[in-house]
C-alpha cells in the first residue's frame, strides 16, 4: 500500500466555465471583455499565466440586447491559505463605428469558494467625470476612466469618493472543484 507523506497533499482549486455574455449595456457598438485575476501571496496559478489575463472576441448586441461571448475559462491554482481567494477584475471595452477602442466599464467579482456550479452576474460601472468630461465623451468618444486602478480592489477610501453610473452586467458560469482541502484543513486542525 502506498502511503503519502503530509507534504504530498497539495491543496488545489479548479475554476472551469465560461464568460457567457454581457447584458444591459446601452450601446449598439461591438463590445469585448477583458478579465485579470487578483489573488493572495499564498496562491499559485498552474501554469503561471495570470499576467496574460483573459480576453473575449468582439461581439455585437443581438435583438434582445445580449452580447454573447461564450469564452472559456480554465484556471488551476494551488494554495496554502484560504486568504486571498481569487477574484476577477473585469473591464468591458467598446469598439465604435470608426474603429476606436474605449474602456466602457469596470467590475469586480470574487470567485465562489465552495464546490459546485455557479452563475455569476457581475454588475459593471464607469466613473462619472465633470460636465466637460461627459460632454467630450458624448461628442468625441472615450468615457472617463479611473486614474488610479487601486480603486478597483485595494483602496476602499478611493471607492467611497467615486461617483459612478451603472453600465451593464457580465454573466459568468463557473464550476468550482476543490482538491485535498479536507486533508489539508483536517491535518492543520490536528496540529
Amino acid at each position: 500500500m502506498d502511503f503519502k507523506e503530509p507534504g504530498d497533499y497539495k491543496t488545489e482549486v479548479h475554476f472551469i466555465g465560461q464568460i457567457v455574455a454581457g447584458t444591459q449595456f446601452d450601446t449598439s457598438a461591438g463590445l469585448f471583455c477583458e478579465i485579470h485575476l487578483e489573488y493572495g501571496d499564498q496562491w499559485r496559478e498552474l501554469p503561471n499565466r495570470s499576467e496574460q489575463g483573459i480576453q473575449t472576441q468582439t461581439s455585437y448586441p443581438s435583438v434582445d440586447e445580449l452580447i454573447v461571448w461564450a469564452h472559456p475559462i480554465d484556471l488551476h491554482f494551488s494554495t496554502n491559505s484560504i486568504f486571498g481567494w481569487p477574484k476577477f477584475i473585469i473591464r468591458v471595452w467598446r469598439l465604435d463605428d470608426v474603429g476606436r477602442i474605449d474602456l466602457l466599464s469596470y467590475g469586480v467579482t470574487a470567485l465562489p469558494c465552495s464546490p459546485g456550479y455557479f452563475k455569476l452576474e457581475c454588475p459593471t460601472w464607469r466613473p462619472i467625470g465633470t460636465w466637460q468630461d461627459e460632454a467630450m465623451a458624448f461628442f468625441i468618444g472615450g468615457p472617463p476612466r479611473l486614474m488610479n486602478q487601486d480603486a478597483l480592489t485595494k483602496e476602499v477610501g478611493l471607492r467611497q469618493t467615486l461617483k459612478t453610473v451603472s453600465s451593464g452586467s457580465v454573466i459568468i458560469e463557473i464550476e468550482v472543484m476543490l482538491r485535498n482541502f479536507d486533508v489539508h484543513w483536517a491535518r492543520s486542525q490536528i496540529n
